[in-house]
């Protein structure tokens, strides 16, 4: 009757899902994570987890100095208050709290629209290869909350329309389904030839209350950048250059 499970084998590719290389791995650490709401049940668990070395399956060994211990469960939650509710404070060692009076703008200040023109694809013979996407892009990745934002930057200008038309927020939810139970988003930052996708619903709750080996969404990126497009055979010399220096 536990409320979550989590069961990960770590050395198997275990969170690329569908898109996991590795078929015959021959060894792996097994990591077991539950929820529950009476704590008693956890330390049952904690008791019956230990000595798996012996009980479970053949070629298992122990690999934990001690038995597991029992943790609160910590739910994130993020909201939104005014800046008027908040009053800037300074603490220095005795001394009497300073509150600092910060005047706070009204309204909404007009932002101006970019002028950045994104340049159009370059002609090509509509001839491809299939290449992974690490080898047109560089990204990064990370958390906020139970959300985690990809960053996708294109490592040329001329690859970047091309990466707007084909890397969209269908390929992207299509291709972490296995992790995303939300919506993916895709802003484009055209400055600086780069999309960030925000994942929603992508950590398991994110934080200390996932259950998950990569709760805080480190992982993304690198695994988004092993998705594989058709790219214009005309890249092919110069990107796979670059890529076996990498």
């Amino acid at each position: 009757d536990y409320t979550d499970t989590n069961i990960e084998c770590l050395g198997a590719e275990h969170t690329y899902g569908p898109h996991s290389l590795m078929k015959h791995t021959r060894e792996v650490i097994l990591r077991i994570a539950v929820r529950h709401s009476d704590m008693k049940a956890l330390n049952i668990f904690a008791k019956e987890i230990a000595p798996s070395a012996t009980a479970m399956a053949p070629g298992i060994t122990g690999s934990i100095a001690s038995r597991p211990r029992a943790i609160p469960y910590v739910l994130f939650r993020s909201c939104l208050i005014s800046k008027s509710s908040v009053f800037p404070t300074i603490f220095i060692g005795d001394l009497p709290p300073r509150i600092l009076n910060v005047q706070i703008p009204t309204g909404v200040s007009s932002v101006p629209e970019p002028d950045t023109k994104i340049p159009e694809e370059t002609h090509t013979t509509g001839k491809t290869i299939r290449l992974p996407l690490i080898t047109l892009c560089y990204g990064r990745s990370g958390d906020k909350g139970d959300s985690a934002n990809i960053g996708i930057i294109a490592r040329e200008l001329r690859f970047y329309p091309f990466l707007r038309r084909c890397l969209t927020e269908t390929v992207v939810k299509d291709y972490l389904s296995h992790l995303v139970m939300g919506q993916v988003k895709r802003y484009e930052l055209p400055g600086v030839c780069a999309f960030n996708f925000v994942c929603t619903s992508a950590l398991g709750g994110g934080g200390l209350s996932s259950l998950r080996i990569d709760r805080q969404g480190k992982c993304l990126a690198q695994m988004l950048l092993s998705l594989e497009l058709d790219v214009p055979i005309e890249w092919e010399s110069s990107v796979l250059q670059r890529h076996a220096k990498l």
